[in-house]
């Protein structure tokens, strides 16, 4: 499947192909155009204002179509292809089925929403006003990326790592994890903190306001272990921590 979409001042375009199927949409102020081919099918349908025209060149292709006091509707079938077109007081709903792939737009006032399934993939696109909103899920792959005026968030999972970022204002938080890595970072005026924890060794560093703090885990033995005999400081035995140690230290900082 690819799909297309371009915009020139004020208008928009939009193409999809899908095996041996191309649609496209085209919006340009109060005109509405779709062009679907299929096979031996050739479809346009054009609304301007409160004219509504549906032409349809297909042998074994039905077509209806309807307008009730400001109200279009129009209704193609071609082999294995669906198509359903609405239209009601300033709301524009586009729904077609090919094979494996179902594609629904939906305009309300201000929202455009589209909608898109072709096998293991599924994708939304929601405009509402200045927020923007996108999610794509391949395989294992989950990805959503919103904007909404000085607010960005994106989130991506594959497989085993999470990750999810925010910016507010001036804050930036992320946060990602891997198998048996998890590390923060988060960074509010002047203020910034950091987590990261890998596997045997735990390491926190703080900053607020100025002030460093770093603490590593065998700079917590106890003092009587500092002093041992000379013979055993030149070979110590390998330091070990605890799950539980490590997960005591984590909480102090």
């Amino acid at each position: 499947m690819a799909t297309t979409s371009s915009e020139v001042a004020g208008m928009a375009i939009t193409s999809t192909e899908v095996a041996d199927m191309a649609t496209t949409c085209t919006e340009v102020a109060g005109m509405a155009t779709t062009s679907t081919e299929v096979a031996g099918t050739a479809t346009t349908s054009t609304e301007v204002a409160d004219m509504a025209t549906t032409s349809t060149e297909v042998a074994d292709m039905a077509t209806t179509s309807s307008e009730v006091a400001g109200m279009a509707i129009t209704s193609t079938e071609v082999a294995d292809m669906a198509t359903t077109s609405s239209e009601v007081a300033g709301m524009a709903i586009t729904s077609t089925e090919v094979a494996d792939m179902a594609t629904t737009c939906t305009e309300v006032a201000g929202t455009a929403t589209t909608s898109t399934e072709v096998a293991d993939m599924a994708t939304t696109s929601t405009e509402v006003a200045d927020m923007a909103t996108t999610s794509s899920e391949v395989a294992g792959m989950a990805i959503t990326s919103t904007e909404v005026a000085d607010m960005a968030a994106t989130s991506t999972e594959v497989a085993d790592m999470a990750a999810t970022s925010t910016e507010v204002a001036g804050m930036a938080t992320t946060s990602t994890e891997i198998a048996d890595m998890a590390a923060s970072s988060t960074e509010v005026a002047g203020r910034a903190t950091k987590s990261t924890k890998a596997v045997g060794r735990t390491l926190c560093s703080c900053n607020v306001f100025g002030n460093w703090r770093v603490v590593l885990p065998h700079q917590q033995q106890p003092q009587d272990q500092q002093q041992q005999p000379q013979d055993q400081q030149q070979q110590p035995p390998p330091l070990e921590i605890s799950k539980e140690e490590e997960e005591r230290l984590l909480m102090e900082f």
